[in-house]
């Protein structure tokens, strides 16, 4: 799908398109009635009330479900959602889903989703989620035997692919005039635990205060000292040593649930404004190693 990443009053929103086989009035039905939204929505849906103020009712598994309201519609041109959140996704606020029907030809249809959200690190596992289910929305549309709901889970290569796609694995720099800090914010595809096990720490034998932080904790160029926390599994922290071989600041990796499908992690290093050289290597090295612990968690 034709996929971009955006701001929109100060929101990340989401843009996806795909050319569809069927004219917008035959498409129409599967964004507005329950039975043939759920054969294809990322989420069951319960209750669907195709006007303006009206509900549609989703059921998110395990007792969950949520709801939104219609702010626009136009059939069979467009379809817009005020979807409130549930709260098995606290990093999200309300948002909004829109679906524009655009006629191309004389049988075709251009569908443009437009989906906007707060927590921006997520974009990628919602990407690849809108993919797999417009997958099953263009096989409901074309009438072929099989056509179903999305499938579930992700595909981790196809959600790291749409993260860096976005630009989603880049760092960024905070600058004052006691030093540098660099951060990395990145959605993994598998859970806290399972990527603590990766990176060679575990529950029973964590590295006490002064030693030496695991190996996949590090990365090449940033000379490890020791450590000065670990949380198993949440936090490990170590200072790192300059040139000389001195404690220059500090490594932290912090880990909690994240968005699907995994967890979420937070990684900074911060240094003095003396060495600036360092901020820069640091940007680079941690891109690449966390790279290697994407791949690696893909499997």
């Amino acid at each position: 799908m034709d996929a971009t990443l955006t701001t929109r009053d100060g929101r990340p929103a989401l843009r996806m398109a795909r050319r569809l086989d069927r004219p917008p009035q035959e498409v129409w039905p599967a964004l507005t009635e329950a039975d043939r939204l759920s054969r294809w929505y990322p989420f069951r849906v319960l209750v669907a009330e195709p006007r303006t103020g009206g509900v549609f009712r989703f059921d998110a598994g395990r007792g969950a479900g949520f709801s939104a309201v219609v702010d626009e519609l136009d059939p069979p041109r467009s379809l817009e959602l005020r979807v409130r959140t549930p709260p098995t996704m606290p990093r999200e606020g309300e948002g909004r889903i829109r679906f524009d029907l655009l006629r191309e030809g004389a049988r075709g249809t251009l569908l443009v989703l437009t989906h906007l959200f707060d927590d921006r690190y997520a974009a990628a596992g919602y990407a690849a989620v809108w993919e797999r289910a417009v997958d099953a929305l263009a096989a409901l549309v074309d009438g072929r035997p099989g056509a179903g709901p999305a499938p579930d889970p992700v595909p981790p290569e196809l959600h790291d692919a749409y993260l860096t796609r976005f630009g989603l694995d880049a760092g960024r720099v905070r600058e004052d005039t006691d030093g540098w800090l660099v951060c990395f914010e990145r959605q993994l595809t598998r859970p806290t635990a399972a990527v603590w096990a990766v990176l060679g720490g575990s529950a029973e034998g964590a590295p006490p205060v002064g030693a030496e932080p695991p190996e996949g904790f590090t990365a090449p160029g940033v000379v490890p000292g020791p450590v000065t926390a670990c949380e198993p599994p949440a936090v490990l922290e170590y200072l790192w040593r300059d040139g000389s071989g001195e404690p220059a600041g500090r490594v932290r990796w912090r880990l909690a649930p994240g968005s699907r499908p995994g967890a979420r992690l937070v990684l900074t290093q911060c240094g003095p404004a003396a060495v600036p050289e360092a901020r820069d290597a640091a940007l680079a090295a941690w891109r690449e190693r966390l790279a290697a612990l994407a791949a690696r968690l893909r499997g």
